[in-house]
């Protein structure tokens, strides 16, 4: 079994609002999450029929462009 591996899409943080640092411990804590099983074990599922035309269209195309191949850094910066 291939172990999963934590990939943030180039734009994932494109809309947040925060410092560099607020955006590298947000970061630094998913990644603790993952490594941990915490993210999966105390996340609920999503009706998409709740979510908005464009969040459903952006997780559409996050799933149609994504080569699991592809390295993805897991470093952003704001700019």
């Amino acid at each position: 079994m291939t172990k999963p591996k934590l990939i943030f899409l180039p734009d994932a943080f494109d809309d947040f609002e925060g410092t560099q640092e607020e955006l590298d411990k947000l970061v630094e804590e998913i990644h603790k999450k993952f490594a941990d099983g915490s993210l999966v074990n105390d996340s609920e599922p999503i009706d998409l029929n709740d979510l908005d035309e464009i969040i459903l269209e952006k997780l559409e195309r996050a799933f149609v462009d994504l080569d699991v191949d592809d390295e993805v850094s897991g470093n952003r910066t704001l700019h």
